[in-house]
C-alpha cells in the first residue's frame, strides 16, 4: 500500500493457474490494529472483479480515499 495524494493505493496479482477462463473479485478490506473501537475488525472499501484467461496474470489497483477511512468517536469528540 501506498499514499498516492489524497487516497491510498494497494496493488495485487491476480493469476489464473486453471485452464478455462475465470473470474474473481479482487477485495481491498481495512483494520485499526490496536484502536480501541466499537467498529468491524476489517471493513471493505473496495473492490474489482476481474475476467482472466487461462494462464494469464492481471494486476489490480484499488484505492481509497483519505476521508473514507476517517471515523468519528463521539466520546474524544474527534
Amino acid at each position: 500500500m501506498r499514499q498516492a495524494g489524497d487516497r491510498v493505493e494497494a496493488m495485487v496479482s491476480v493469476r489464473n493457474d486453471g485452464l478455462i477462463e475465470a473470474d474473481e473479485v479482487a477485495q481491498l478490506y481495512v483494520s485499526s490494529p490496536g484502536k480501541a473501537a466499537e467498529r468491524p475488525a476489517r471493513l471493505l472499501k473496495g473492490f474489482q472483479r476481474l475476467t482472466i484467461a487461462p494462464g494469464a496474470t492481471r494486476t489490480v489497483r484499488l484505492s481509497v480515499r483519505l476521508d473514507d477511512l476517517r471515523w468519528w468517536n463521539p466520546e474524544t469528540r474527534a
